[in-house]
C-alpha cells in the first residue's frame, strides 16, 4: 500500500541514517568528540567523530564504515524520516512507503555488496550518541540472515509524496554459519 502506513519512522534530521549491529550500538559515539566527550560539528577534513566518519563515507552515496570490527551500512539520503520494512527488505525515506508496483517499476542503481555477519541491527540515526542512551521512538529493530548482500538505491517521486530515496536489501549469498 502506498502512502501513509501504520510502519513506525525514525526522524533523522538531514543525518544518514545507518544499519548497526545491535552489539555495538552501545558504543556508537555519534556527534561526540571521544577526546571530550563534548558535542562536535561535523568536520569532514578531519574526521573525530562517529557521525564524521558515516558523513565520509555517504559523501558519494551509500557507504560501508568498519566500526570496532563490524560493518556499518550508511545511507546517502536528503530525507528526514526513514523506516523498515522488513518483507521488502526496504530502508524507506521520506515517510512513505512505495506500492510494490511501483518498487518494480524504478530503476535500482548504485549497487554495492555489504557481508552481514551479525543478526540483529537497529536502524538509526547516526548523529546520535547511543552510549548516553537513546529513547526506542529513535530505533527499529531490524533482524538479517548472515550473508552477502547487494545493496541498491532508488528515487520515486509519484506526485503524492516528495521525491524520496529507497534501499533495497537483497540476500546474494547466505553464510555457511547461519
Amino acid at each position: 500500500m502506498a502512502g501513509k502506513t501504520k510502519e513506525r519512522w525514525i526522524d533523522c534530521s538531514g543525518a544518514p541514517p545507518m544499519l548497526i549491529s545491535q552489539k555495538l550500538s552501545s558504543v556508537w559515539r555519534g556527534t561526540t568528540d571521544p577526546r571530550t566527550g563534548k558535542y562536535r560539528q561535523l568536520d569532514l577534513d578531519k574526521p573525530i567523530t562517529c557521525y564524521d566518519h558515516v558523513c565520509a563515507a555517504t559523501s558519494a552515496g551509500n557507504g560501508i564504515l568498519e566500526f570496532m570490527g563490524s560493518s556499518v551500512l550508511a545511507f546517502y539520503t536528503e530525507d528526514d524520516l526513514h523506516s523498515w520494512d522488513s518483507r521488502r527488505q526496504l530502508v524507506a525515506g521520506g515517510g512513505w512507503m512505495p506500492s510494490d508496483r511501483e518498487l518494480r517499476k524504478v530503476e535500482w542503481i548504485n549497487p554495492m555488496e555489504w557481508i552481514v555477519r551479525d543478526e540483529k541491527f537497529l536502524l538509526i540515526n547516526s548523529a546520535v550518541d547511543v552510549s548516553r542512551g537513546i529513547d526506542e521512538g529513535d530505533l527499529l529493530e531490524v533482524h538479517l540472515e548472515q550473508g552477502h548482500y547487494r545493496v541498491e538505491t532508488c528515487r520515486i517521486n509519484n506526485h503524492a509524496h516528495s521525491d524520496s530515496c529507497f534501499h533495497h536489501l537483497s540476500l546474494l549469498r547466505p553464510s555457511r554459519n547461519s
